[in-house]
Formats: structure tokens, sequence, C-alpha cells
């Protein structure tokens, strides 16, 4: 995402945002948001992820086909929407919305950290995919 593609930057003391077009992001994404490639990458590279999941069936195929030694899936409760995509890397979070076509990273520690901390309280009372997988087989 920092291959100059973005629109704005906005710079205040220790945070930077920088939204991005969509029509950009898909340039520099086309590969990404095929499901087949993201996994390929999660499962070829030295990236550990952790995801969490919706009871979207899209959302659960990816993260069955995803499992290996990179990859930890979490499916949050049902009644918990996630209606936004990002990531969490270093100091910066990068936001994405698919459905309304905008995308931007922030870089800002305290504005990461706290992403991190959210992230980690969803991840304790969500349910690991393996064990979701069993009990909806029972």
């Amino acid at each position: 995402m920092k291959a100059g593609v973005a629109s704005k930057k906005c710079t205040t003391r220790s945070t930077r945002v920088r939204p991005f077009a969509f029509s950009d992001l898909l340039k520099i994404f086309r590969e990404l948001l095929s499901r087949d490639k993201l996994k390929e990458i999660i499962k070829s590279k030295d990236i550990h992820v952790r995801d969490l999941l919706t009871h979207d069936p899209k959302d659960l195929d990816f993260g069955f086909a995803a499992i290996g030694r990179n990859y930890e899936g979490r499916v949050v409760p049902k009644e918990f929407d996630l209606y936004i995509d990002g990531a969490v890397y270093g100091d910066q979070v990068a936001i994405l919305s698919l459905k309304r076509a905008f995308a931007v990273i922030i870089e800002s520690k305290e504005v990461a950290d706290t992403f991190r901390s959210l992230f980690e309280l969803a991840w304790k009372m969500s349910t690991p995919l393996e064990q979701f997988e069993k009990s909806r087989k029972d």
C-alpha cells in the first residue's frame, strides 16, 4: 500500500492517515483480492496470520482452506458482525471497506496498539475454527 498511490496525506504529530481511491486499491491488490492467491501467500510466506471470521459461509470456507502452520482463525459470536476488513502491522493499521469502496492506512503507534488490544479482546471471546467446525458437525 506504500506504492505511491495515496491520494492525500494528513499528518499530525505522530499520526499519518493515507486514504486510497478504490480504483488504486484494485490495481495494487487485484491478485490479493483473490481468496486463492491470499491462501497461497499465507501458506508460502513466513507470515503468521490470526484472522477473525464471521459466520458468513465465504469467511468460513476461506478460514478452513487457509488453516496451516501460518494461519489461525477464530469465529466471532454470531451476534457480532464485522463489516470491514483490516490488518495491524507494526505501527500501521489498514482498514478496508469493499462495500463502500475505500481504504485507509493509519500510521500511529497509539492507534495500532489500541487496535491490537481490541483485536485481542475479540480473539479471546471467539471460537477457534477447529472447535467451531466440530460443533457444527455435532
